[in-house]
């Protein structure tokens, strides 16, 4: 991706595709930083960077604080396509959870796919490849990190959590479920065990 394209603000305009985590409760600074470094440790993204602009540059020093919102810039190698620029958002829940999420903005999703509103599977074929992609993600990210909840799709951060979380709302996208979950939930039959430990629920569209 040349520097240009990654720092053109439209290309970062439109909804995100995300991959969300449900770290646990919202204050642990040291988890939250391991899950970042893990993260950004998974050897398909490059960076991170705290500014557009230094894209290309020496990967920032990542750190954590008390802020509710703490992104960070990249890129992420998709299927099919070039090096796509992606972040990843924190968000810190004041009586609940702290959330990381790796996004895809569709602006940059455009530069290389053919994007059909509203993005279900049938008219966008490059859904199933990402989604996979983020389950390798996810596979890597619970194996050394742990989560209580995965979630995948358009703008699926704040969709629901592991507290409140019903069956009936799992057909409404793509959820990574650690085995008390899905079991809590009587989903174990219905779910595809995938990682040791880890279930998903709801099809990747492949």
């Amino acid at each position: 991706m040349e520097h240009s394209t990654f720092i053109t603000p439209e290309n970062w305009h439109g909804s995100y595709y995300e991959l969300c985590f449900e770290l646990g409760p919202s204050g642990d600074d040291e988890t939250l930083l391991a899950a970042l470094q893990c993260l950004w440790s998974f050897p398909k993204l490059r960076g991170p960077w705290y500014d557009r602009q230094d894209f290309g540059g020496f990967d920032a020093a990542l750190t954590v604080s008390g802020k509710s919102h703490h992104i960070c810039y990249g890129t992420l190698a998709v299927p099919d396509a070039d090096r796509i620029g992606c972040l990843t958002c924190v968000v810190r829940e004041p009586e609940g959870s702290d959330w990381l999420d790796l996004c895809i903005p569709t602006g940059m999703l455009e530069l290389f796919y053919d994007i059909q509103y509203p993005l279900y599977f049938e008219p966008n074929p490059w859904i199933p490849p990402i989604n996979s992609l983020f389950i390798d993600i996810a596979i890597n990210f619970f194996a050394k990190i742990g989560f209580r909840l995965g979630i995948i799709g358009e703008e699926a951060s704040g969709l629901t959590d592991a507290d409140s979380i019903t069956s009936a709302e799992l057909d409404r996208g793509l959820f990574l479920l650690p085995e008390p979950l899905a079991s809590s939930l009587d989903v174990l039959d219905a779910s595809e065990l995938f990682s040791p430990g880890l279930y998903r629920v709801g099809s990747t569209g492949g």
